[in-house]
Formats: C-alpha cells, structure tokens, sequence
C-alpha cells in the first residue's frame, strides 16, 4: 500500500482499496464501506462479499495493527455506514435463527454442526459489540422499522 500525500490516504497499486485513517474511511471499489468509526470506537467490515474484498479486510486489518488503533470486526454484507446499523442488527439475528434452525435438525450432523455453533457465537459477539454503540434513537429506528414492515404484511 502506497501513501498519497495529496488525498491523506492510502491506496493499493489497483486502486481497488482505499484506506483514510485520518477521516477512519476506507472503500474497496470506491462504494463497499469497509471501515467506521462511532463514539471513538472502530469498527471494520468482515463480510466476505469475494475474494477481493477478503483481501481488503486482511490488508486494512493490517494496517489498523500497525498504526496502533484497536478494532472490532462487523459482518455487513450492504457495506458498514451508520445509517446501515439496524438493517446489520437484522441481517445478524436472521443468521443467528437460520444458522439455529439447521442445527435443530434431526439431519444436522458433527463437523457442520460445531461450524454453526462458532458461527452463532460470532454473530451474537458482533450484535453485543454494537449494542454498546448504538443509542436508543438506533433502537428506536430499527423497532419502528419491525412495525412498519409487520403493518404492510397484514
């Protein structure tokens, strides 16, 4: 990763990965928000949307290491922005109940069984990370979301 002095930030030879660690930004393919900041506390991207953006999460990773500054890992498949924060809460409590749901199966079986529960386990940290940044105006947003939804349905 090359520094660009004109834009304070830094750049894969691809430009395929952007990463400004004075504004806490960084975009893989200009648009898939990997990195966020709230309340002082950092969070990075750790959906696998490719291989590329695996890539990216190591690489910035990486660099957050190097430069000292402690962070989080959220799975956020439609990018890590704060106005995505109740739709991520989502996305995680549905993982958490399909990932339940399969292993309630009389046909789930040992190794893909454990790989479920860690996985559950992970998603419940990420959904307990967040809670201790999201306030209640979030809270309130995503549970006035559930009742709009639960109206349109009826």
């Amino acid at each position: 990763m090359r520094f660009i002095k004109k834009r304070n930030q830094y750049e894969n030879s691809t430009k395929t990965l952007t990463i400004n660690l004075a504004e806490m930004t960084s975009y893989s393919y200009n648009w898939f928000s990997m990195l966020l900041e709230i309340d002082g506390k950092v969070f990075i991207n750790s959906y696998k949307y490719s291989n590329t953006t695996a890539k990216h999460t190591a690489t910035l990773r990486f660099m957050l290491q190097k430069h000292g500054i402690p962070f989080q890992e959220i799975d956020a498949p439609n990018g890590l922005t704060e106005s995505q924060l109740p739709n991520i809460c989502k996305y995680l409590t549905d993982e958490i109940e399909s990932l339940k749901k399969k292993n309630s199966s009389p046909r789930a079986r040992g190794d893909a069984k454990k790989y479920r529960e860690w996985d559950i386990k992970r998603y419940n940290k990420q959904l307990y990370v967040l809670s201790s940044v999201l306030t209640d105006q979030y809270l309130e947003k995503i549970l006035q979301d559930e009742m709009h939804n639960a109206l349109e349905s009826a």
